[in-house]
């Protein structure tokens, strides 16, 4: 019932400039404190992502240190290893991911240990790398080539290859974090092989992998509608000017390319103007 409200109230052609639309939602949003975990289970359950969102943006003020808000990070890693979105609720991830980006900068910024954020990236991989594939890869069926195809959309699909392949860039040799403009190792053409001066800091395989299933996409049929897109996002991902305090603006340019007609994700368009 909550998630419906917030479904109808962000399609009621309301105002979206004040916190994309979510100051009112915040304030009315009431988490029954006896039945707190039972009630986040139940969102994840019958898929209230929004309801969930909401949930975030009410605890962050409340967290007083590092640790408080890398709890509320791992958190959002954990329910997207959960969660089991349809083609009605996909969208709504990109919601968690932008608040996940933002948190890891926050760590970043304020002096955590990068392993915390390597490991909260590396964690979020395989989620993203299974919901990004175009058929089911699990299993004997899906080895073979003859995996279930998805059941998620086109354009979340292509999201989901996109910040793959983003995240890995920023994590070479997987202990490195790159968090500033022209960092080692970027994954750029130009820089894809290891630095004479940093053996051990170079694009993983699996780096290389991701940026290289994105750009598959470019001359792919199936995408032809989504081909700018596609090109935009393995530009982001190749430009050695960006790094992990980026992550948001790329979910940012996506939303906004790919789902227009989404208005809960204008509070992701404010990125796009800093």
């Amino acid at each position: 019932m909550v998630e419906a409200c917030m479904d109808a109230y962000f399609n009621s052609g309301l105002d979206l400039s004040q916190f994309g639309g979510w100051s009112g939602i915040l304030e009315k949003l009431q988490v029954p404190q006896l039945t707190h975990e039972e009630f986040l289970e139940e969102c994840m359950k019958t898929g209230s992502y929004l309801t969930l969102y909401t949930y975030i943006l009410q605890q962050l003020p409340a967290c007083q240190s590092l640790n408080d808000e890398l709890k509320v990070l791992s958190k959002l890693v954990n329910w997207t290893l959960a969660a089991k979105p349809g083609q009605d609720s996909e969208s709504k991830l990109l919601l968690w991911w932008a608040k996940a980006m933002e948190l890891c900068v926050r760590q970043v910024n304020f002096g955590a240990p990068h392993q915390y954020v390597i490991k909260a990236l590396n964690t979020l991989a395989p989620t993203l790398n299974t919901m990004g594939e175009d058929k089911a890869s699990a299993g004997l069926l899906g080895a073979i080539g003859l995996g279930r195809r998805s059941a998620l959309s086109l354009r979340f699909r292509l999201v989901c290859r996109s910040f793959l392949s983003f995240i890995l860039a920023q994590i070479p040799g997987n202990s490195f974090l790159r968090t500033q403009p022209h960092a080692p190792a970027a994954i750029s053409k130009r820089h894809r092989a290891p630095l004479p001066n940093q053996p051990d800091v170079y694009p993983t395989p699996r780096a290389l992998q991701a940026l290289a299933s994105l750009e598959a996409l470019h001359n792919n049929k199936q995408y032809a509608g989504l081909r700018d897109s596609a090109y935009l996002a393995s530009a982001f991902v190749s430009d050695p000017a960006n790094s992990l305090k980026d992550a948001t603006k790329l979910i940012a340019l996506l939303a906004n390319n790919l789902y227009p007609d989404k208005h809960y994700l204008a509070i992701l368009r404010t990125e796009l103007y800093k």
